[in-house]
């Protein structure tokens, strides 16, 4: 192995292999966290395609969302969740979850995070690769954001992507915010996560944080930002 890493080095030079270490060790993403109020939120262009709330019955043998399993995806209804289906008559072209209350953040070993009651977290979506291309995300998050203040939900919508993405381009075309920006690294083999948080938008948060592994400490930073987030 010693002697593997040596000829790497001399035939890659010392970044190259500097960085292949590192990604040995470590897990590294780099996030940002969009909001927007769901205030006077224009449908017009949603009303050729059906939208429904999904209930265990939608999630059946031909369930095929990328994210969630049959399994997570029923436990997820039943922890309060919310699933939005975009239905072409029984053929299902999107799905759509929106978390509430406490939520999972997966991808960055967060667990347990309670938002505000006002606040909804776009969690994941999924376009079947048939029928992607044709806007359909789009046209969903506008139906569900006036869905979530109708209803009294939610009034302020939260989702987390990396930068330069598709993903991140749509939010922003969408008219979403930038409100904060983490840097995630995970200790390979021992699990122990950190987190660099840092505000976007308060000049009284413009310092960075650093929190470890816990949800607690995640929690902590959050209601901090409650008014960031709930009051924008």
């Amino acid at each position: 192995m010693i002697n593997k890493a040596i000829k790497y080095y001399k035939e890659n030079g010392f970044l190259r292999t500097l960085k292949k270490i590192s990604t040995k060790i470590f897990e590294y993403r780099r996030i940002i966290m969009f909001h927007k109020k769901n205030v006077n939120v224009d449908i017009s262009s949603v009303n050729s395609f059906n939208i429904q709330i999904a209930s265990s019955k939608d999630i059946d043998e031909n369930y095929q969302d990328y994210w969630y399993t049959r399994e997570e995806a029923l436990k997820k209804l039943r922890d309060g969740h919310i699933l939005f289906l975009a239905k072409d008559n029984t053929t299902i072209k999107l799905y759509l979850w929106i978390d509430l209350l406490n939520i999972d953040i997966g991808w960055l070993n967060i667990k347990n995070l309670r938002i505000p009651s006002n606040v909804a977290y776009l969690a994941t979506s999924y376009v079947p690769p048939e029928y992607q291309g044709r806007h359909i995300f789009k046209r969903a998050l506008k139906f569900v954001s006036k869905y979530l203040s109708d209803n009294a939900i939610a009034d302020t919508l939260f989702t987390i992507t990396e930068p330069d993405t598709v993903s991140a381009g749509i939010i922003k075309l969408l008219g979403y915010m930038p409100y904060q920006k983490v840097l995630y690294f995970r200790i390979k083999g021992i699990n122990l996560c950190f987190y660099i948080v840092e505000s976007l938008e308060s000049a009284r948060l413009k310092q960075k944080r650093i929190f470890i592994q816990d949800s607690r400490f995640w929690n902590l930073f959050s209601s901090v930002l409650k008014e960031d987030l709930a009051g924008s």
